[in-house]
């Protein structure tokens, strides 16, 4: 627990075993910070990413690959940020163009 008493994820980690029986509040304070954290480790891999893109000429290939179906897309550096520029022919691609553009700001 930290100061303010309340059970952090890395007490309940280094204590799982002694950790005892959770109560409902518990349970969902860890549950918001491993959310927390996954989403700050996603969003730190895509800075890296992107900073290691910029180093490269363009013509460098990528490979992503997509689940549910399973497809792998390989793509040049020069022609994904081609298309982040191009007019977005949906209001969902409209938003995922902008969240793209937005990583390397924070780089």
């Amino acid at each position: 627990m930290d100061a303010s008493g309340k059970l952090t994820l890395d007490r309940f980690i280094a204590d799982a075993d002694s950790a005892g029986p959770l109560n409902e509040e518990q349970l969902r304070d860890l549950l918001v910070e491993s959310t927390e954290r996954r989403s700050a480790l996603k969003e730190l891999e895509a800075r890296i990413l992107w900073r290691l893109l910029a180093e490269r000429d363009g013509q460098t290939p990528i490979s992503v690959k997509v689940k549910h179906p399973e497809i792998e897309h390989t793509v040049r550096v020069q022609d994904f940020e081609r298309w982040l520029e191009t007019t977005p022919r949906s209001p969902a691609e409209m938003i995922l163009k902008n969240r793209l553009r937005e990583i390397p700001k924070g780089c």
